[in-house]
């Protein structure tokens, strides 16, 4: 069965961030991500990998993009480059540096940074959104250069108004050529060999009322004991690409074929067992599934 409800808001969450004692944290200013994206699956073409992405989606109504708070133009980019001769779809960059090491990088096709600043205060134009297009919007990442991580830009901003739960599209279990999908409208246990399975999630935070906080925080208990307790605030680089989740990089690796994520290796034995998986978004909505296992 799954079910929904509210918990208290995540913002306690912040504890998380390996933040050094003092610094400052600038704020990305009044206008809210309508998406986040951090953390979850996504490709640039049907064609493609997909990969974790780090960064929020933000909607400039007026066209202008404004600083949230005081800082310096670190560079720009314009023009779209090329790879293997075909356009990159990341377009326009304008990274900027803030108090205490913190990037913020906006880009998008239709961005056009201000190639006129240099330090600035908040409040002031960065850049702008190509006016003949309808879709007003660009994205953004944020990179914290004393810890050589990529933060979740949600962790600077007012928390969108997301009263809309998430939504878990998918669980399975998976064990060598073994692989056992949730069936919501099952109305008998699952029955499976005993072993150590790999448990993967796939779950989304749609659209409502034009904004989404996004996927933030997955667990997963069995029997009342806990297996798994991610939570996405910052993704950590190294030589193979980003780590997220606490898992090793690539974080890829740890994505199976239906783009769902693995957050346990769950040793089940024999019996009868209640999976629980929960799935909550930065604004503090859950969505939870209850999944009867039994193991022979």
């Amino acid at each position: 069965m799954i079910k929904r409800k509210k918990i208290p808001a995540l913002a306690i969450a912040l504890f998380s961030i390996s933040w050094i004692p003092g610094a400052t944290l600038p704020a990305l200013g009044p206008i809210p991500p309508i998406a986040s994206a951090f953390g979850i699956p996504v490709s640039d073409s049907p064609a493609s990998k997909p990969y974790l992405s780090r960064h929020v989606e933000m909607k400039a109504p007026s066209g202008d993009i404004l600083a949230g708070s005081s800082g310096s133009l670190l560079f720009i980019q314009t023009g779209i480059p090329l790879i293997g001769g075909l356009p990159r779809p990341i377009g326009n960059i304008g990274a900027y540096t803030h108090a205490d090491g913190i990037v913020l990088a906006y880009f998008g096709a239709d961005y056009k940074p201000d190639a006129g600043i240099r330090n600035f205060e908040a409040g002031t134009r960065l850049g702008e959104l190509d006016a003949r297009e309808s879709q007003t919007r660009y994205s953004l990442s944020v990179y914290d250069s004393r810890t050589a991580a990529w933060m979740n830009p949600l962790l600077l901003s007012v928390i969108p108004t997301d009263k809309h739960e998430p939504r878990i599209d998918g669980l399975a279990l998976q064990r060598q050529n073994i692989r056992l999908e949730y069936i919501p409208s099952a109305k008998t246990k699952t029955k499976l060999r005993q072993g150590t399975y790999d448990l993967y999630v796939r779950a989304e935070d749609p659209i409502a009322g034009g904004q989404a906080s996004g996927i933030y925080r997955y667990t997963a208990s069995m029997d009342g004991r806990s297996l798994a307790d991610h939570v996405l605030d910052v993704a950590r680089g190294a030589e193979a690409g980003l780590s997220f989740l606490g898992f090793a990089a690539p974080s890829t690796s740890i994505l199976d074929r239906e783009w769902g994520i693995k957050i346990a290796a769950i040793a089940i034995p024999r019996g009868q067992h209640l999976l629980e998986v929960s799935v909550a978004d930065f604004a503090g909505s859950r969505s939870l599934v209850v999944w009867k296992l039994e193991a022979e």
